[in-house]
C-alpha cells in the first residue's frame, strides 16, 4: 500500500550573503547622513568634520554597491533569493547618491576656488590693514568661470545703498560683523559680512565695498569660503544673489 503524505511546502532559495550586507550599508550610510546633516546645519560639528564624515558615506555607499553587484551576478548564476532587499537598499541610498552627484557636478562644472571678488585686481578688504591680493591663476580661473562676474552701478546715494544692503543681510540671516572707511571721510565704506552657503552651507566671509562716484554708487563684493578647497559655485551665487536682492530692495525703495 502506497502512502501518500502532505505536500512539502515550496522550496525557497536562501539569500546571498552579501544581499544583507549590502542592505545594511546603504542604510548605515544613509542614517549617518541624516544624522550628520543635521549635526552641521546646527553648528554641531566641524566643517573639517562633516568633509570626513562625507568621504566615510562614499566609501560605505561603494562597498554596499560592490555587495549588491556580486549578489545580483551570484542570484543570476544559483538562483538565489534576495532581490527584494537588494531593491529596498537602493531605496534608502539614493537620496544620498543623488545629493553626492549634485555635489560632483558641481565641482567638476566650477574651478577648484575658495574666493571671488568683482574686482580681482584690487579686491574689497577683510581688514582695515593691506591683505595679500588674488594670486594671478585664481583670477584667470575666475574670469574664464565667471566671466560677467563685475561690480555694479546703481544709480541711488551711497547711503541709500548701505541702508538697502543692511535690509537685504537682515533678510537672508546672514551676519554683519562690522565694518572699515566711511563714506564721509573717503567716499568709501565697507560692509563685512558672514553667513553660510552653498549645497554643503559652508561658512562664507563677504566684504562689500560701496564707493561714490558723483550721483551714483558702484559696489564691489568679494566672497571667501572658510573651508575646504573648493566652494563648488557657492561664491558666485552669493555675489549674484546679493546683487539681485540689492536692486531688488534699492527698486522696493524707490516705488515707496
Amino acid at each position: 500500500m502506497t502512502v501518500i503524505g502532505r505536500p512539502n511546502a515550496a522550496f525557497s532559495p536562501p539569500s546571498h550573503p552579501a544581499v544583507a550586507f549590502s542592505h545594511f550599508l546603504a542604510r548605515l550610510a544613509t542614517i549617518v547622513a541624516i544624522v550628520a546633516g543635521a549635526a552641521h546645519f546646527f553648528g554641531l560639528i566641524a566643517p573639517l568634520s562633516l568633509f570626513w564624515i562625507i568621504g566615510a558615506i562614499v566609501l560605505m555607499l561603494l562597498v554596499a554597491m560592490v555587495a549588491g553587484v556580486v549578489a545580483i551576478r551570484d542570484i543570476w548564476r544559483e538562483g538565489s533569493a534576495g532581490l527584494g532587499l537588494l531593491a529596498r537598499a537602493l531605496l534608502w541610498a539614493l537620496p544620498v547618491i543623488v545629493l553626492l552627484a549634485i555635489g560632483a557636478v558641481h565641482i567638476v562644472a566650477n574651478p577648484p576656488l575658495t574666493e571671488l571678488s568683482t574686482d580681482p585686481v584690487e579686491p574689497p578688504r577683510f581688514l582695515p590693514r593691506k591683505e595679500e591680493p588674488i594670486a594671478l591663476p585664481a583670477i584667470q580661473a575666475q574670469i574664464a568661470a565667471w566671466p560677467d562676474l563685475t561690480g555694479r552701478r546703481y544709480a541711488s546715494s551711497p547711503e541709500e545703498v548701505e541702508e538697502a544692503l543692511r535690509r537685504v543681510i537682515a533678510d537672508n540671516s546672514w551676519f554683519f560683523r562690522g565694518q572699515f572707511g566711511t563714506l564721509e571721510t573717503n567716499g568709501e565704506v565697507t560692509l563685512l559680512v558672514e553667513g553660510r552657503a552653498g549645497l554643503l552651507l559652508l561658512p562664507t566671509r563677504i566684504a562689500v565695498r560701496i564707493t561714490e562716484e558723483g550721483e551714483t554708487s558702484y559696489v564691489d563684493i568679494r566672497s571667501r569660503t572658510l573651508a575646504g578647497a573648493h566652494d563648488m559655485g557657492a561664491n558666485g551665487a552669493v555675489i549674484t544673489k546679493l546683487f539681485d536682492a540689492l536692486a531688488a530692495e534699492l527698486q522696493a525703495g524707490v516705488q515707496e
